[in-house]
This record gives structure tokens, sequence and C-alpha cells, in this order.
């Protein structure tokens, strides 16, 4: 990539593996970097494992389990979360969590409209975008609102990004 700092020893393709991969997050667990990665085309969990403690350069990959029905043309989101932490993820109706061995999956809210799904965690809380609104799960791992903003954007506007700045905001 051109113009872009890179620290792979050689890229590797996953599109082979894990077809339309449309959220990744990186989780590093003891010492070894994985990557979980929603795939829409066959709506499972991928667990990509980036290296080991005797390869830089693993890049191999297991499917996980299989994600509640719905599509990311919108685009996906994924969060780690929780007490016993788990994978929240968001497709184009749903908002739904999944353990990390990829067992149970369920929904905790739904849309009848397609949307972007931007995920962030934030003052102990995770927030989603829900179409012109933000959504928030707090700790007891439900979704609390899908209306955090009063007022909503206006009507047509969608959430398509929500990032935590480095101080904070």
């Amino acid at each position: 990539k051109p113009g872009n700092l890179t620290w792979l020893e050689q890229p590797v393709s996953v599109l082979s593996t894990a077809n339309m991969t449309h959220a990744m997050k990186q989780r590093i667990e003891s010492n070894v970097n994985y990557v979980y990665a929603l795939g829409s085309s066959n709506d499972q969990l991928y667990k990509f494992t980036v290296n080991s403690s005797s390869n830089p350069d693993v890049n191999t990959s297991s499917i996980l389990g299989t994600l509640q029905a719905d599509a990311y043309d919108g685009g996906g989101g994924i969060a780690f979360y929780g007490s016993t932490e788990r994978i929240f993820y968001g497709g184009d109706r749903n908002i739904s969590r999944i353990s990390f061995d990829g067992s149970g999956a369920s929904i905790l809210a739904t849309s009848t409209v397609d949307q972007p799904r931007p995920f962030a965690t934030f003052l102990g809380k995770i927030y989603f975008g829900y179409g012109n609104n933000i959504g928030e799960i707090d700790s007891s791992e439900t979704v609390t609102t899908v209306a955090k903003l009063i007022p909503a954007l206006p009507s047509g506007l969608f959430v398509k990004d929500l990032t935590v700045s480095a101080d904070g905001n």
C-alpha cells in the first residue's frame, strides 16, 4: 500500500478464508495476537491467529460459530465488552452478542431499516449507531436505549462512525 506504514513481513489476503469480512477487531490473548471478524456471505464468526511465540507471521484462521442472520451492506461493527467479555456486533438490522468460543449467539435489538452500525466503547458502556441516533449497552449487557441523542439527528442522516478521541471525548 504505497504511502502507508506497514510492518507485516509479507501481506496476506484473508479473502480466500473469510468471504466478505465486514468488521474486524484485534484482541491479545496469552501474548498471542488474534483478530475476530464478521463474515456475512456465510454468516460466520472468524478468528485469525496473527502471530505466536515462535512465529511472528502465522496468519491462520478458524470458524468459531454462526452469527445471527443479518446483512452488512451499511457496514458492521464489533466491540469486546462485559464482566465476562463477549463479542458484541451489529449488522444492518440487528445488535447481537456471541461468546469468544462461538457459542451463545443472541439478538439484543433489531431495526426494520438497514443502517450502518459503528460501535465504540466509552466510559464503561458500548455505544452504537442506530440510524439517526445512538444506542447504548450497559453492564447488564442489554440495550438500554436506542435514542441517546435528544434531539436525534435530522431525518435522512445516519450515524456512520463513532470514535473516542485520545483525550477521552
